[in-house]
């Protein structure tokens, strides 16, 4: 069983960030500055050096208080992670989604999360000498909406969550808003899941979709437990079984057409600048 708990869901839910100015602290002088980690380091891994055993506690959640760290994790994931986008809306460079690195920062332990994210985006851009520009492009989605029949689960209990639990053929979610419930699932489907639910809040409730699957009888157990980090996925031939396991919870999924944007990286360099 994995387990998804606040922090990271809560940093999913941000996506205006990237498209909105962002907050800045104000220097001596009055001229802007970018918010900034007390301390961080960002060092590559040689190409032949093997991904460390997948450890949930720091994998899953990469803030532990005042620190926040990445192990064996690639600059597009990165930049994921910090702009609050699926992996499948960063575009850049081949060598984006090959090479690894390893994270470290501390902070003050009452940094709000946005603002941890902010200075994830300005590390990011220093060190790797980014350029990017965001384009719209018109993209596939899934349009999560609520069945004609209502919704068949119960508003969260507040204090509690947002989490999500996957087991291999369920995912249990608790006191989970929409927006945070499909930002999250995107990543393991091929187009890019959108609420249009219109509900408001955190819902608790349950997804089975054991007898979808094609093939009940494969054990996916080594996706949830071992691989390189950040390659935990479930398997793509579990993608049809969820989409209909949906319909038991009073919601369905639609194929559409919208504009999305994308984060498109015009340059960056292999080895991040010294520390």
């Amino acid at each position: 069983m994995i387990v998804i708990s606040g922090t990271k869901l809560r940093a999913l839910t941000a996506a205006a960030l990237l498209f909105a100015p962002a907050v800045r602290a104000q220097s001596p002088r009055g001229v802007a500055s970018p918010p900034r980690f007390d301390a961080a380091s960002i060092k590559r891994i040689d190409p032949g050096d093997p991904p460390p055993r997948f450890d949930r506690a720091r994998d899953l959640e990469p803030r532990q208080h005042g620190r926040y760290t990445r192990r064996y994790t690639t600059l597009k994931s990165l930049l994921a992670n910090a702009y609050h986008l699926p992996d499948t809306r960063v575009i850049g460079p081949a060598w984006m989604e090959s090479e690894h690195y390893t994270m470290a920062a501390i902070m003050p332990p009452e940094t709000p999360d946005a603002q941890v994210m902010l200075m994830l985006q300005d590390l990011l851009r220093e060190r790797f000498q980014l350029k990017f520009h965001v384009e719209e492009k018109e993209t596939a989605v899934y349009a999560l909406m609520v069945g004609k029949n209502g919704p068949k689960f119960n508003k969260g209990v507040e204090g509690r969550g947002p989490a999500i639990s996957f087991g291999l053929s369920s995912l249990e979610a608790v006191n989970m808003p929409m927006e945070n419930f499909t930002v999250f699932l995107s990543r393991w489907l091929d187009c890019p899941l959108i609420d249009l639910t219109g509900l408001s809040g955190g819902y608790d409730f349950k997804l089975d979709w054991s007898d979808y699957r094609s093939d009940p009888a494969a054990d996916h157990s080594a996706a949830l437990d071992a691989g390189p980090i950040n390659s935990m996925e479930l398997v793509s031939a579990d993608q049809t079984a969820i989409l209909r396991s949906f319909a038991r919870v009073g919601l369905r999924a639609e194929k559409r057409k919208i504009a999305l944007k994308f984060l498109i990286v015009d340059h960056a360099e292999k080895v991040p600048i010294e520390n």
